[in-house]
């Protein structure tokens, strides 16, 4: 059924593919400012550097999407006041 949906309108498919390229982009800023260090008890964990990495990039990633959504509901709120 979801592929019937996407060839009904093809607008929602470019839409989806929009948002995927933003988290996309998002995700590869976070991997660029994440560090790889890893702390002591990770290492007893068997952490390596590469995971450290990819957890730290999830992380900024987390921080990044959670700011974009509390501005954005900020602008909402704000927007439906003044009209």
């Amino acid at each position: 059924m979801p592929l019937i949906q996407i060839l009904k309108s093809p607008s929602n498919l470019v839409k989806s593919g929009i948002s995927i390229g933003v988290l996309a982009v998002v995700f590869l800023i976070s991997y660029f400012l994440s560090g790889s260090e890893i702390s002591p008890s990770g290492k007893l964990m068997g952490i390596t550097e590469g995971a450290s990495k990819l957890i730290g990039a999830g992380l900024i990633m987390f921080y990044i999407t959670f700011v974009f959504a509390i501005v954005g509901i900020v602008f909402s709120e704000i927007n439906k006041t003044l009209k």
